[in-house]
């Protein structure tokens, strides 16, 4: 009896060194991982930063695109991915790479059935068209990246209102450039009435802004003052 009492004493014994281990290994290793999500969302800020020449500030983009493959996660692979691009779209210098990257990006994306990702590639890619004055192809990104975010119903509906106001003023400045005052009127008015919908932030106001100032410079081009001085 003492034998069997001493055998199953040291497999508890050992079980609890094994556990014990086992959870420190676990507990190291979700302390680095939080620490390489932290060290990647600062790079990502850094990048943000408008106050950084654009150089620097593609090269934290980088930084934190590097290092998000040290976690093996795909969802943040591909987002810090997304936050290069959308940091290579800043300059029209590097329009074309934002393209390349973000052609890549939209095949990961549609891979994991990423609708939020899909609908924000997108609308990047409008805009890095939009740099290069590829009117079509402004055009053919922004109105997928419209629609998606139109039917897309798990999004927060303040935020979903917001891009999809931006989206309509992007649009509204393509038509204004090729003299499509009237339908630069209608998406101006829609991107209006959404963003009435939502919470009033600095955001949402700087949109307000530059449709009411589009608003009014279309308005102007169409000779309507009454309308024109209404607005301003």
């Amino acid at each position: 009896m003492n034998l069997y009492l001493s055998l199953y004493m040291f497999k508890n014994y050992f079980f609890i060194v094994l556990l014990t281990l086992f959870c420190l290994k676990t507990s190291g290793q979700t302390k680095s991982f939080k620490k390489q999500l932290d060290s990647i969302q600062a790079l990502r800020q850094l990048s943000k930063n408008t106050d950084l020449d654009i150089e620097a500030r593609i090269q934290y983009a980088k930084k934190a695109s590097e290092l998000s493959y040290i976690t093996q996660v795909d969802s943040v692979i591909l987002k810090t991915r997304i936050n290069l691009a959308w940091t290579y779209m800043q300059s029209k210098k590097y329009s074309r790479k934002s393209i390349k990257l973000n052609n890549e990006n939209l095949k990961t994306a549609n891979k994991f059935n990423d609708s939020f990702s899909i609908a924000c590639i997108n609308s990047d890619l409008g805009y890095a068209y939009h740099h290069l004055e590829k009117s079509d192809s402004a055009y053919y990104y922004y109105n997928k990246s419209l629609k998606i975010f139109k039917y897309f119903k798990s999004l927060d509906s303040n935020e979903n209102y917001i891009n999809q106001s931006l989206i309509l003023l992007n649009i509204a400045y393509l038509q204004k450039s090729e003299r499509d005052y009237i339908g630069g009127q209608v998406n101006i008015i829609k991107a209006i009435n959404l963003l009435l919908k939502t919470s009033k932030t600095e955001k949402s106001l700087q949109i307000l802004w530059g449709l009411y100032n589009n608003l009014a410079l279309n308005l102007d081009e169409l000779k309507e003052y009454e309308k024109y001085f209404s607005v301003l």
